[in-house]
């Protein structure tokens, strides 16, 4: 069982990356109240990562979802549990960036999230490129919500190039199990978000691939998904997405011969994508990274020598 107020939830507890309140009620805004810890331990959820939602309507040329900095400070101010994620509009970008180093340094943000469906732009546009200079610069991660198709594994790439010290993790709502292996093979700091729904359309590409390849060492539970992908509610009840993630686990075709189906396999794969992968990358419980330049970390080094 969890533990309860203001302490620190239990390491097996789930970790939810997409944590979205501003799509639980009217578009804009949210709730007054944030769940409370009980709740989450009910739920069976240790952390939440909230986000700060900014969605674009390019036939109205407006956002039609806006979620203010104190918006998501109401809900990591009311429990350590949350954890923000500070929002970025790449049609605004000097007021985004000043927010973002706001969120990060003064409220100990972990993350900054990215609604690029929405904004209808390449990630690697000019104007996407600073929210990921200004992210390494910070060594936070970037949340990125892509559409359902794009030309994912070039972005990614072209990313890790440029910079290579920032962590990236992609939610797409229909992602391929190819694209997904090939920018993990790339791409040693690219991650995967994955909700119920995008948990189910991944293993269906995944069963096309093995029954095309015939391939019996084509595994899901490979290192692609065990040490990339993570979890998220993205708007679904807690204890329904998660039930839904569980079930996905442990059903066809992941129970045919040849696979894990319970015990410390499918432990491990359930630990490291519900919350270990999670805590890895956005490093909830872990003090700010060092911001100190490379360069300059190096004349340190060398000197203490």
């Amino acid at each position: 069982m969890l533990t309860t107020h203001n302490a620190q939830p239990a390491t097996h507890a789930a970790i939810d990356i997409l944590y979205h309140p501003s799509s639980r009620t009217s578009p804009g805004s949210c709730p007054p109240h944030p769940p409370s810890e009980a709740q989450m331990d009910q739920a069976g959820i240790g952390q939440a990562l909230v986000s700060q939602c900014k969605k674009w309507s390019c036939e109205r040329q407006w956002m039609c979802v806006d979620t203010r900095l104190e918006d998501v400070l109401r809900y990591t101010e009311s429990s350590p549990r949350f954890i923000g994620l500070a929002g970025y509009n790449p049609f605004d970008i000097a007021e985004s960036l000043r927010e973002i180093e706001l969120a990060v340094t003064a409220h100990t943000f972990r993350g900054v999230y990215l609604h690029a469906d929405s904004f209808k732009l390449p990630l690697t546009d000019a104007r996407v490129y600073p929210l990921f200079a200004k992210a390494a610069e910070l060594a936070v991660p970037v949340l990125v919500q892509l559409p359902a198709t794009c030309n994912v594994l070039d972005h990614a790439a072209r990313l890790a190039s440029d910079f290579p010290d920032l962590s990236l993790v992609l939610a797409q709502p229909r992602p391929q199990f190819d694209d997904i292996a090939a920018i993990a093979a790339l791409c040693e700091n690219v991650f995967f978000a994955l909700d119920p729904g995008a948990l189910a359309h991944l293993k269906e590409s995944w069963s096309a691939l093995h029954s095309e390849r015939d391939d019996p060492q084509l595994n899901f539970f490979s290192g692609v998904f065990q040490e990339r992908c993570m979890w998220g509610s993205n708007g679904m009840d807690w204890s329904d997405a998660l039930r839904a993630a569980d079930s996905l686990l442990v059903a066809p075709p992941l129970s045919r011969p040849g696979l894990p189906r319970q015990g410390g396999d499918l432990s491990r794969v359930n630990a490291n994508f519900f919350h270990d992968n999670a805590r890895r990358v956005f490093a909830p419980d872990q003090p700010p990274a060092s911001r100190t330049p490379r360069s300059a970390l190096k004349e340190i080094l060398t000197a203490e020598r």
